[in-house]
């Protein structure tokens, strides 16, 4: 069976780290892998302006409309990328921005630049090519022609006030050229809501929620909770012959060792447990899963005692989702 694959991946996939784990994530089994996390830059960090594009908290990669980041970091993220002559598993690309607050407040800068924007006269921003997101998003889509989309992970804003934020910085971000899929873990309606204000404005804006089930979003993954709460109000919300189930793919989070406390972190999987939950998931026919996030997995591999029973390598959690949903 042929089932979407995600893969979450942090700083080791920047420039100075790509290199090593290249050939590892090329034969991993996994389709689809977002890279992150992205980053809105704002004035009051040093060094950063209003709309900058910033890679894993400190690698400044777009400003002022100008790519600034290593020159052979775009062809190495290429190399990743399945292609005549290189053979790779993985068939997409995405760039996530966003995080969990309070550290990360990419979605509430981006508020405040569209409503400065429009209040200084670019009418429709940042879906107007005056506006610094706009510019900066095009510089990317330049930089970057082989990646496929934008990934949000917005965790700030959930209010139907700010609703407006994620839609029209969606309508941006197809405009300038990318697909966009949603990484919610709680307020499906808000969500939803967005993405039917979307699917009226173009069918193709948004490709997929890739849905978090694992810490703030570990009560998503019961299938009754996931079916009642997501899958259910989004077929009703758009209608037709859309298939809300298939739009969706479940992530669960690897093993993952937390060296602050020097303990495995809570609810982390090893694969065997993530396949009888792909299993699960499988009768109510969603789009897939994804597994957050890379870099855990690898630095798990170096410690003893995870509790899995069989091999943690990256393929092995690719072949539990297939096995899973098979």
């Amino acid at each position: 069976m042929s089932v979407p694959l995600g893969l979450y991946a942090e700083g080791y996939t920047d420039a100075t780290n790509i290199g090593t784990y290249a050939a590892d994530l090329k034969g991993s089994g996994f389709t689809n892998l977002i890279m992150g996390l992205f980053h809105i830059g704002r004035p009051s960090i040093p060094g950063q302006q209003y709309g900058d594009i910033i890679f894993n908290g400190s690698d400044m990669i777009i400003s002022g409309g100008v790519y600034k980041g290593a020159a052979a970091w775009p062809g190495q993220v290429a190399a990743l990328k399945n292609s005549p002559g290189n053979t790779s598993s993985i068939t997409s690309i995405y760039f996530s921005f966003g995080g969990a607050v309070p550290w990360v407040q990419d979605y509430t800068t981006i508020k405040t630049i569209i409503d400065n924007e429009r209040s200084q006269g670019i009418t429709n921003s940042p879906n107007n090519p005056d506006s610094i997101l706009y510019q900066n998003f095009a510089a990317l889509r330049k930089a970057f022609p082989t990646i496929d989309g934008i990934d949000l992970d917005n965790e700030e804003l959930s209010d139907t006030s700010d609703e407006y934020v994620i839609v029209s910085f969606s309508q941006m971000l197809y405009t300038v050229g990318f697909k966009v899929s949603f990484c919610p873990f709680d307020s499906p309606g808000f969500w939803i809501d967005c993405m039917q204000q979307l699917y009226n404005w173009n069918q193709n804006a948004v490709s997929g929620f890739n849905l978090q089930c694992y810490a703030g979003g570990a009560p998503n993954a019961p299938n009754n909770i996931l079916n009642d709460w997501w899958i259910q109000p989004l077929q009703k919300a758009i209608g037709g012959n859309f298939d809300a189930a298939s739009f969706i793919c479940a992530g669960l989070w690897c093993r993952s060792y937390d060296t602050q406390y020097q303990q495995w972190t809570y609810g982390t999987l090893c694969p065997e447990q993530v396949q009888p939950q792909c299993a699960a998931w499988s009768n109510l026919n969603i789009g897939g899963s994804f597994i957050w996030v890379y870099d855990d997995l690898q630095q798990a591999l170096s410690i003893s005692g995870s509790g899995c029973t069989g091999g943690m390598a990256t393929s092995d959690y690719a072949n539990a989702i297939i096995n899973g949903f098979s």
